[in-house]
């Protein structure tokens, strides 16, 4: 356990009441997801090492112990359909806690990478158990390469990955991000469950800069071309095309510039 490294304040805090603290494990979405099917609620789990780090769509993510990775398990008064919006808000506050603490803006782009310089600087990955009208559990992930020096990164992701402190020179405690993060992400969250869905989608499509441009559609078979035009109601993005409007809730996108 490494519980001398992160203290967080959640006295105040609604949705999660512990943070638990692990040296090594396999990967934080799959610990919180044991957890989960034991009855657990309202945990944060922090880890300095994972063996097998996970990304969106079953892929690896990359990142050693000067990166900040965590996971959240909670539930929501939310319908399902509401769910994908969940990962928008996740994307949404990493992109805002990154500005407010480092005084630097980054993209976001849909559904929720964030890059800086062009380059990734975070991975997200959410995954959820619900009925056809129930949500039981929500398990969120995060990786922020916070601290990470150049020569940690591996030379085949040199021109894809970058980490803040490469970026800006500035070198933020771990702890004091997941606290921001955490305040801001559990208000988005009470405002979810209060009914506010368009108002959270209102908001994240002004700070997506997937909106208006032009873009490729990566699917399993083809790929589309067009223009990003809005997020819907569910946060799926539509897209102009040569076909008309098209609703994509899953992609790899790619901006054309």
């Amino acid at each position: 356990m490494v519980t001398e490294k992160f203290w967080v304040n959640l006295s105040q805090n609604d949705y999660f009441r512990e943070i638990i603290c692990l040296e090594t494990v396999s990967n934080t979405q799959d610990y919180l997801k044991l957890m989960a099917q034991n009855g657990k609620r309202g945990l944060v789990c922090v880890a300095r090492h994972q063996t097998n780090g996970l990304g969106r769509a079953g892929r690896k993510w990359y990142s050693d112990e000067e990166n900040l990775k965590f996971s959240m398990l909670f539930d929501a008064c939310i319908s399902p359909q509401f769910l994908p919006i969940i990962s928008l808000i996740v994307g949404m506050v990493v992109k805002e806690t990154i500005e407010k603490l480092y005084l630097t803006s980054v993209q976001l782009k849909w559904p929720n990478d964030i890059l800086l310089n062009g380059k990734k600087i975070c991975g997200i990955i959410s995954e959820s158990a619900s009925t056809s009208n129930t949500v039981k559990w929500i398990v969120c992930g995060v990786g922020v390469n916070l601290n990470m020096k150049k020569e940690n990164i591996p030379a085949d992701l040199h021109n894809i990955a970058t980490s803040l402190l490469l970026e800006t020179n500035l070198q933020i405690e771990e702890n004091k991000f997941l606290e921001i993060f955490l305040v801001c992400f559990s208000d988005y969250l009470r405002i979810l469950e209060q009914g506010g869905s368009c108002e959270l989608i209102k908001k994240y499509q002004s700070s997506c800069d997937t909106i208006g441009k032009k873009i490729n559609v990566i699917l399993e078979n083809e790929t589309r071309t067009g223009i990003a035009s809005k997020i819907d109601e569910h946060g799926a993005l539509v897209v102009k095309t040569e076909k008309g409007e098209e609703v994509f809730c899953s992609a790899d996108i790619v901006h054309i510039r």
